[in-house]
């Protein structure tokens, strides 16, 4: 007998049977798809975020990172976004813009209360549009639903106040070369 360099063939229902036992016992987000993938029914239907491998967390990490860069695309019937480490995601300008409001109430040029009201709409701004949507995406359709948000639970000022902040997020990510273009708010 001569040695083979093919490696093994590896059996992929025992693969699969791994893969579930390793998603019940770590909380992954996903199921293991008998076809040797990692999935989860969006919107009635099976969308698929990656193979099921041989490594230890069999492949759950790059398919759990997937499945949170587009699930809010799937869910909103979009097409998601192809990936690019440069997109600036809503999650990312929020978090961007409070950090440096954050330094302005450090040294006194800005009321806690002020930042309390910017991190309050930044929250809803995520809720609504999705952590994970890229800033670039976002049309005037989107910012017309917000609004609407905004307005179920709110009078015509604080809902006055609730755009203005918003408007104030993006101009900081134009202003400070986050996005390319001012957002249609």
């Amino acid at each position: 007998m001569t040695n083979s360099t093919k490696t093994p063939a590896i059996d992929k229902a025992a693969l699969v049977a791994g893969a579930r036992k390793f998603k019940a016992r770590e909380g992954v987000p996903l199921m293991a798809h008998a076809s040797g993938r990692w999935a989860r029914k969006i919107n009635q239907r099976v969308v698929f975020f990656g193979r099921i491998t041989t490594e230890a967390d069999y492949g759950s990490a790059a398919a759990v990172a997937e499945y949170h860069r587009t699930a809010d695309d799937i869910r909103h019937g979009r097409t998601p976004r192809p990936k690019d480490a440069q997109v600036l995601s809503v999650e990312q300008a929020c978090n961007a813009f409070l950090r440096h409001k954050k330094r302005a109430v450090d040294t006194g040029d800005m009321a806690p209360r002020t930042w309390s009201d910017y991190k309050a709409t930044a929250g809803r701004i995520v809720r609504v549009f999705g952590r994970h949507r890229a800033v670039d995406d976002l049309r005037a359709a989107d910012f017309d639903r917000l609004r609407e948000y905004f307005a179920k639970t709110r009078g015509p000022v604080a809902v006055g106040n609730a755009v203005r902040w918003t408007r104030t997020i993006f101009r900081f990510c134009f202003e400070y070369e986050l996005i390319q273009q001012p957002q249609a708010s």
